[in-house]
């Protein structure tokens, strides 16, 4: 008798251990997709930045950028932003370039898993 509760005891808890164990690892798995899903987005956004910061810079440097910056297609829906040749940026799925006065409005979309626009005015 003793031999049989501590059988049925040893099932009951390998059953919770196995639930425990599948409830952590889809909870653990979820956690790793959003948060390398964050990262990505991080990426982009410092990429769009840093974009930024060097076309503001070659702006105060009295530079006209809107002979120098090139959006080269690669393929139907993504391209290549470049400057004097140099790729700046991929992926990009918009990007406009207006020149007013002394003025530059720059509107710029790129797009790995998700969409990220931004417009800037120099």
């Amino acid at each position: 008798m003793k031999n049989s509760i501590a059988l049925i005891e040893l099932i009951v808890s390998i059953v919770l251990l196995s639930v425990l164990f599948a409830g952590s690892s889809n909870f653990a798995l979820k956690i790793y997709q959003l948060n390398e899903k964050n990262y990505h987005q991080a990426l982009n956004k410092i990429d769009l930045e840093s974009t930024k910061l060097f076309l503001q810079k070659q702006v105060q440097s009295g530079v006209d950028i809107s002979t120098k910056l090139n959006n080269i297609t690669s393929s139907k829906t993504k391209s290549t932003l470049t400057y004097s040749g140099k790729s700046l940026l991929y992926n990009i799925t918009e990007f406009k370039l207006k020149k007013v006065s002394k003025k530059y409005f720059i509107n710029i979309c790129i797009n790995t898993k998700t969409n990220i626009c931004k417009s800037w005015v120099f």
